[in-house]
């Protein structure tokens, strides 16, 4: 009996060494874990580049609370040689793209056009000194300024004259066009504001100007201000570079806003009438018409007019009208 139970403690101990061998012989295989790899946590995304303010929208908004108080009717004339940049010195005094502008040589404006803004109208005038070829001749546009200048005679007057150019070398035709407007037709009576464009390189903003303040003065070329203007900024910069002309664009509307409000004349310049001896030709001027030989009214105009190549008795004609 003994050795019976001998025998079955044998085998139950065998038993189980030959089951835990098994076991360990078919056990899975243990996944040992991933070794530890010191990764760097992904870079924080670029902070969104923000345009600081100069202030210009505080001030601008200020302004044109001022500005609109005043209720009494002023009218700017804008004029200059075609291409200078016009329309979109107007465009940048509304704040809209609402005068037409083109990038090409010939001009885009054929007869002046009005702007109401605020208590000011402001008048877009055709492009002088357009090249052969170009969409308005010489003739035209000037035919087309003596006829604003005849409504404003007849009606509310001028305020305020500014004149645009483009930044480079003064040359005949901006010469030409400061006598006609400024020298002749109003007698230096009317404040004129000299607008330069396409300065947007500079640096310092209005040293072009300063720099070349005397050489204005030796043309005999005279404003009440002057200033540069920007552009609008252009595909393709960098965010600080469209940053740098927003703001200088914010700033070059203000500063020609300001000069609208502060350099207008308060009571408006209107083209004189006719003397007495003045009268007296024009009453019998219908006489001299018939013979093709009318008596000038304005001999100043009517010579510069004959100096841009109209007909003798074409340009008398046109000034005489002036004063039906």
């Amino acid at each position: 009996m003994c050795q019976l139970l001998a025998n079955l403690l044998t085998f139950a101990t065998v038993s189980v060494i030959a089951v835990a061998i098994l076991a360990v012989i078919y056990a899975p295989p243990k996944n040992d874990p991933p070794p530890v790899v010191n990764v760097k946590p992904p870079p924080p995304p670029p902070e969104k580049y923000v345009c600081k303010s100069t202030g210009f929208e505080k001030k601008t908004e200020t302004l044109l609370s001022t500005m609109i108080k005043d209720d009494k009717e002023k009218n700017v004339i804008v004029f200059g040689e075609t291409g200078v940049g016009k329309s979109s010195l107007i465009n940048m005094i509304m704040n809209a793209n609402i005068a037409k502008v083109s990038d090409q040589a010939a001009g885009v404006t054929f007869e002046h056009q009005k702007f109401p803004f605020l208590n000011f109208n402001i008048y877009d005038t055709i492009g002088l000194g357009e090249p052969d070829g170009g969409t308005v001749n010489k003739k035209k546009a000037i035919s087309e300024l003596l006829k604003l200048m005849t409504k404003l005679k007849k009606s509310s007057g001028i305020n305020l004259i500014i004149l645009v150019m483009k930044k480079g070398r003064i040359n005949d035709i901006l010469k030409s066009n400061y006598k006609l407007i400024v020298e002749i037709m109003t007698d230096f009576k009317v404040p004129v504001v000299l607008v330069v464009t396409h300065a947007n390189e500079e640096k310092v903003r209005n040293k072009w100007i300063q720099d070349n303040r005397k050489l204005f003065l030796d043309h005999k070329l005279k404003f009440i201000a002057e200033t540069t203007v920007c552009g609008t900024p252009m595909d393709g910069l960098t965010d600080d570079m469209q940053c740098y002309y927003k703001n200088c664009l914010l700033e070059s509307r203000f500063d020609v806003l300001k000069f609208i409000q502060d350099k207008s004349l308060k009571e408006p310049y209107r083209i004189p009438e006719l003397n007495f001896e003045k009268r007296i030709s024009f009453m019998f001027n219908f006489m001299f018409d018939y013979f093709n030989s009318p008596l000038p009214l304005w001999k100043d105009l009517s010579d510069f007019l004959k100096q841009q190549g109209f007909d003798p008795v074409e340009a008398v004609k046109l000034v005489n009208d002036m004063f039906k």
